[in-house]
């Protein structure tokens, strides 16, 4: 389903999260800052933190996983994945619901055409 999903099944490379500044918006603080894989491998930097909410300050360090996206997500927090996975579900439903709804329109437009074909022959010239 996305990002988030992966996370939350602990997919992804485990690092470090180091937060260097605050974005400020309507819900409160957006943490960026860069990611250090646990092997040293992967250095990414201009990440942002999916929840800042284990964030305080400045330098601050957070376990994390990167999926390869430009937010990394802070490890075992299901709490912060909660909200991704929930519009995720929300999308997956709406689009089951609207696959469903399209299929039983087609069909019952199949169903109005058979009843609609004439069962006599109309060359041979004879009517019912």
């Amino acid at each position: 389903m996305g990002p988030s999903w992966s996370a939350m099944l602990g997919h992804g490379t485990p690092g470090t999260f180091t937060a260097e500044r605050c974005e400020r918006g309507k819900s409160g603080c957006s943490w960026e800052g860069t990611f250090v894989s646990d092997d040293g491998w992967t250095l990414r930097t201009d990440v942002g933190l999916s929840d800042g909410d284990g964030v305080s300050h400045v330098g601050q360090q957070v376990r994390a996983l990167d999926i390869s996206d430009q937010v990394v997500y802070p490890e075992n927090n299901f709490a912060a994945l909660s909200a991704d996975l929930f519009f995720e579900a929300i999308l997956l439903v709406m689009s089951l619901a609207t696959l469903f709804v399209w299929t039983i329109l087609m069909l019952n437009r199949l169903r109005r055409r058979r009843r609609r074909t004439p069962t006599h022959d109309w060359r041979s010239g004879s009517f019912p």
